[in-house]
């Protein structure tokens, strides 16, 4: 007799049937079992959804059998926010991620209202300001060794002046000094001169 851990549900048929179970993750974080597409089934009509968000309307297609959380995936995209900053108001209420479009009464051309998430937004500055303290840091930290590049050119330079005149203080050194031994007359002018005479 063979002892299996399931419950004989769908995933144990899959499992015995020798095919491998498939699992995905809700955006809620659930895992559950994935849907099998099955190919002779009528493929989930599309319907156009209508979003604003702010100053911004956004026209998006969607398989009815989809969840606000893929809605949500979808508008990422658009939006630019990420499914976990985002809040999705249909009819008045706010639904959750693994709530079905179609469940909800979601048809085509219905209007739904996006939001961000109040804590999304506090973070987002957080972020932001933490961000430009950073920045602002390392700008100093480039204007620093920058000047202290500048500094080091400037050392070598000087160095190098202080090498050379340490050199030809040491060449000049060597060299005996000049010994004049010469005596120098001096010469006093005649003390005649000639005066030239008048009648």
């Amino acid at each position: 007799m063979r002892r299996t851990g399931s419950d004989g549900g769908p995933a144990a048929e899959l499992e015995e049937a020798g095919r491998e179970v498939e699992w995905e993750m809700r955006p809620g974080g659930m895992l559950v079992q994935k849907r099998p597409a099955d190919p002779g089934a009528a493929a989930a009509p599309e319907v156009r959804v209508r979003i604003s968000y702010g100053p911004a309307r956004y026209e998006v297609s969607v398989s009815s059998l989809a969840t606000f959380g893929e809605l949500k995936k979808l508008l990422t995209a658009e939006t630019g926010l990420q499914p976990g900053e985002q809040r999705l108001m249909y009819r008045g209420k706010e639904r959750r991620d693994g709530e079905y479009l179609d469940l909800c009464g979601v048809k085509n051309l219905s209007k739904m209202v996006l939001v961000q998430d109040p804590t999304s937004l506090e973070r987002r500055y957080v972020e932001m300001r933490r961000n430009a303290r950073i920045h602002s840091a390392q700008r100093t930290i480039s204007d620093v060794s920058l000047e202290v590049d500048k500094l080091a050119d400037q050392a070598k330079r000087v160095q190098k002046c202080v090498e050379i005149l340490d050199v030809l203080k040491i060449s000049n050194a060597r060299l005996n000094p000049v010994v004049i031994t010469t005596k120098w007359e001096i010469f006093d002018p005649p003390t005649t001169t000639r005066w030239e005479f008048f009648d």
